[in-house]
Protein backbone atom coordinates (compact mmCIF):
# COMPACT_ATOMS: atom_id res chain seq x y z
CA UNK A 1 0.00 0.00 0.00
CA UNK A 2 3.00 2.30 -0.52
CA UNK A 3 1.55 4.72 -3.00
CA UNK A 4 2.83 8.23 -3.77
CA UNK A 5 -0.79 9.16 -4.50
CA UNK A 6 -1.42 9.21 -0.74
CA UNK A 7 0.77 12.31 -0.49
CA UNK A 8 -1.72 14.29 -2.54
CA UNK A 9 -4.55 16.16 -0.86
CA UNK A 10 -8.12 15.26 -1.90
CA UNK A 11 -7.27 11.53 -2.17
CA UNK A 12 -9.44 9.97 0.58
CA UNK A 13 -7.60 6.67 0.92
CA UNK A 14 -5.14 4.20 -0.52
CA UNK A 15 -5.93 0.53 -0.85
CA UNK A 16 -4.55 -2.90 -1.53
CA UNK A 17 -6.75 -5.75 -2.74
CA UNK A 18 -5.03 -9.08 -3.30
CA UNK A 19 -7.21 -11.97 -4.43
CA UNK A 20 -4.29 -14.35 -4.05
CA UNK A 21 -1.62 -13.06 -1.68
CA UNK A 22 -0.37 -16.64 -1.75
CA UNK A 23 1.63 -16.04 -4.93
CA UNK A 24 5.17 -17.27 -4.34
CA UNK A 25 6.73 -13.82 -4.16
CA UNK A 26 8.18 -12.62 -0.89
CA UNK A 27 6.50 -9.51 0.46
CA UNK A 28 8.53 -7.05 2.51
CA UNK A 29 6.64 -6.14 5.67
CA UNK A 30 9.10 -4.12 7.74
CA UNK A 31 12.76 -3.30 7.32
CA UNK A 32 14.59 -6.61 7.49
CA UNK A 33 11.38 -8.67 7.80
CA UNK A 34 9.93 -10.62 4.93
CA UNK A 35 6.83 -12.76 4.60
CA UNK A 36 6.28 -15.57 2.17
CA UNK A 37 2.83 -17.11 2.28
CA UNK A 38 2.44 -20.46 0.52
CA UNK A 39 -1.03 -21.56 1.63
CA UNK A 40 -1.20 -24.72 -0.46
CA UNK A 41 1.82 -26.05 1.38
CA UNK A 42 1.49 -24.12 4.68
CA UNK A 43 -2.13 -25.12 5.30
CA UNK A 44 -1.57 -28.73 4.26
CA UNK A 45 1.40 -29.12 6.61
CA UNK A 46 -0.50 -27.44 9.45
CA UNK A 47 -3.52 -29.70 8.87
CA UNK A 48 -1.29 -32.79 8.98
CA UNK A 49 0.18 -31.64 12.31
CA UNK A 50 -3.24 -30.89 13.79
CA UNK A 51 -4.70 -34.22 12.68
CA UNK A 52 -1.71 -36.11 14.07
CA UNK A 53 -1.93 -34.28 17.41
CA UNK A 54 -5.68 -34.93 17.61
CA UNK A 55 -5.05 -38.66 18.02
CA UNK A 56 -7.80 -39.50 15.56
CA UNK A 57 -5.38 -41.39 13.32
CA UNK A 58 -2.42 -43.68 14.01
CA UNK A 59 -0.37 -42.02 11.30
CA UNK A 60 -0.76 -38.81 9.31
CA UNK A 61 1.50 -38.02 6.37
CA UNK A 62 1.67 -34.83 4.34
CA UNK A 63 2.15 -35.70 0.69
CA UNK A 64 1.73 -33.82 -2.55
CA UNK A 65 1.59 -37.19 -4.28
CA UNK A 66 -0.62 -40.13 -3.50
CA UNK A 67 -0.20 -42.15 -0.34
CA UNK A 68 -0.75 -45.74 0.65
CA UNK A 69 -2.84 -44.76 3.69
CA UNK A 70 -6.44 -45.88 4.02
CA UNK A 71 -7.82 -42.33 4.10
CA UNK A 72 -7.02 -39.13 2.23
CA UNK A 73 -7.75 -35.69 3.67
CA UNK A 74 -8.02 -33.16 0.83
CA UNK A 75 -8.41 -29.42 0.79
CA UNK A 76 -9.44 -27.00 -1.92
CA UNK A 77 -8.38 -23.44 -1.18
CA UNK A 78 -10.95 -21.08 -2.68
CA UNK A 79 -9.88 -17.68 -1.33
CA UNK A 80 -7.22 -15.98 0.73
CA UNK A 81 -8.30 -12.44 -0.10
CA UNK A 82 -6.42 -9.61 1.56
CA UNK A 83 -8.01 -6.16 1.55
CA UNK A 84 -6.43 -3.08 3.15
CA UNK A 85 -7.33 0.61 3.22
CA UNK A 86 -5.18 3.48 4.46
CA UNK A 87 -7.17 6.60 5.30
CA UNK A 88 -5.89 10.08 4.44
CA UNK A 89 -9.29 11.80 4.72
CA UNK A 90 -8.46 13.88 1.65
CA UNK A 91 -5.77 15.73 3.62
CA UNK A 92 -2.68 13.92 2.38
CA UNK A 93 -0.43 12.00 4.73
CA UNK A 94 0.54 15.02 6.84
CA UNK A 95 -3.07 16.00 7.55
CA UNK A 96 -4.06 12.39 8.12
CA UNK A 97 -1.19 12.06 10.62
CA UNK A 98 -2.66 14.88 12.72
CA UNK A 99 -6.14 13.34 12.60
CA UNK A 100 -4.57 10.00 13.55
CA UNK A 101 -2.94 11.63 16.57
CA UNK A 102 -6.42 12.79 17.60
CA UNK A 103 -7.73 9.22 17.48
CA UNK A 104 -9.08 8.82 13.95
CA UNK A 105 -8.48 5.42 12.34
CA UNK A 106 -5.52 5.39 9.97
CA UNK A 107 -6.05 2.02 8.26
CA UNK A 108 -8.25 -1.08 8.08
CA UNK A 109 -7.38 -4.60 6.98
CA UNK A 110 -9.51 -7.66 6.20
CA UNK A 111 -8.33 -11.27 5.67
CA UNK A 112 -10.66 -13.87 4.14
CA UNK A 113 -10.15 -17.63 4.09
CA UNK A 114 -12.50 -19.91 2.15
CA UNK A 115 -11.62 -23.60 2.04
CA UNK A 116 -13.38 -26.90 1.34
CA UNK A 117 -12.10 -30.00 3.17
CA UNK A 118 -12.87 -33.64 2.50
CA UNK A 119 -11.97 -36.98 4.08
CA UNK A 120 -12.29 -39.92 1.72
CA UNK A 121 -11.35 -43.56 1.47
CA UNK A 122 -8.31 -43.96 -0.76
CA UNK A 123 -9.33 -47.17 -2.51
CA UNK A 124 -13.01 -46.46 -3.18
CA UNK A 125 -13.01 -42.66 -3.24
CA UNK A 126 -16.03 -42.70 -0.92
CA UNK A 127 -16.42 -39.35 0.84
CA UNK A 128 -16.64 -39.95 4.57
CA UNK A 129 -16.74 -36.30 5.61
CA UNK A 130 -16.94 -32.94 3.83
CA UNK A 131 -17.22 -29.40 5.11
CA UNK A 132 -16.75 -25.88 3.73
CA UNK A 133 -15.40 -22.98 5.76
CA UNK A 134 -15.56 -19.23 5.26
CA UNK A 135 -13.68 -17.26 7.90
CA UNK A 136 -12.78 -13.58 8.02
CA UNK A 137 -10.82 -11.40 10.40
CA UNK A 138 -10.66 -7.62 10.32
CA UNK A 139 -8.62 -5.05 12.20
CA UNK A 140 -8.59 -1.27 12.40
CA UNK A 141 -5.32 0.57 12.89
CA UNK A 142 -4.85 3.70 14.95
CA UNK A 143 -1.73 5.81 15.51
CA UNK A 144 -1.53 4.34 19.03
CA UNK A 145 -2.54 0.74 18.19
CA UNK A 146 -1.10 -1.33 15.35
CA UNK A 147 -2.45 -4.89 15.23
CA UNK A 148 -1.03 -7.49 12.82
CA UNK A 149 -1.92 -7.34 9.11
CA UNK A 150 -2.16 -11.05 8.45
CA UNK A 151 -4.48 -13.46 10.26
CA UNK A 152 -4.45 -16.50 7.97
CA UNK A 153 -2.69 -18.66 10.55
CA UNK A 154 -5.33 -17.80 13.17
CA UNK A 155 -8.19 -18.33 10.74
CA UNK A 156 -6.83 -21.73 9.73
CA UNK A 157 -6.33 -22.69 13.38
CA UNK A 158 -10.04 -21.96 13.99
CA UNK A 159 -10.95 -24.08 10.97
CA UNK A 160 -8.82 -26.98 12.18
CA UNK A 161 -10.33 -26.85 15.68
CA UNK A 162 -13.74 -27.35 14.12
CA UNK A 163 -12.40 -30.01 11.73
CA UNK A 164 -11.06 -32.10 14.63
CA UNK A 165 -14.35 -31.86 16.55
CA UNK A 166 -16.41 -32.64 13.47
CA UNK A 167 -14.19 -35.57 12.46
CA UNK A 168 -14.31 -36.98 15.99
CA UNK A 169 -18.08 -37.02 15.83
CA UNK A 170 -18.22 -38.43 12.29
CA UNK A 171 -15.57 -41.11 12.83
CA UNK A 172 -17.19 -42.27 16.08
CA UNK A 173 -20.42 -42.85 14.14
CA UNK A 174 -18.52 -44.68 11.38
CA UNK A 175 -16.48 -46.76 13.84
CA UNK A 176 -19.53 -47.93 15.77
CA UNK A 177 -20.03 -50.49 13.01
CA UNK A 178 -16.39 -50.79 11.84
CA UNK A 179 -13.86 -53.46 12.69
CA UNK A 180 -10.51 -52.80 14.30
CA UNK A 181 -8.99 -52.24 10.84
CA UNK A 182 -11.83 -49.91 9.76
CA UNK A 183 -11.63 -46.18 9.13
CA UNK A 184 -11.52 -45.13 12.78
CA UNK A 185 -8.28 -47.00 13.47
CA UNK A 186 -6.52 -46.65 10.14
CA UNK A 187 -3.76 -44.32 9.11
CA UNK A 188 -4.54 -41.34 6.99
CA UNK A 189 -2.68 -39.14 4.57
CA UNK A 190 -3.02 -35.54 3.65
CA UNK A 191 -2.81 -34.32 0.11
CA UNK A 192 -3.57 -30.93 -1.32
Amino acid sequence: MNSPVLLLPLIPSGWADYARPESPVTEKIHEGTSWQFRPDQDFAEAAAEELLESGLFKKVVFSERGSDGDLIFRGELKSTRYLANMYTYGLGLVGAFFLGCLGAPIAHVSNELIIDLTLEERTTGTVLWHKSYHETKEATFFAYWMPPDFYYDRLFALVMQDVVKSLQAELSVLSSGATENGPASSGGSLSN
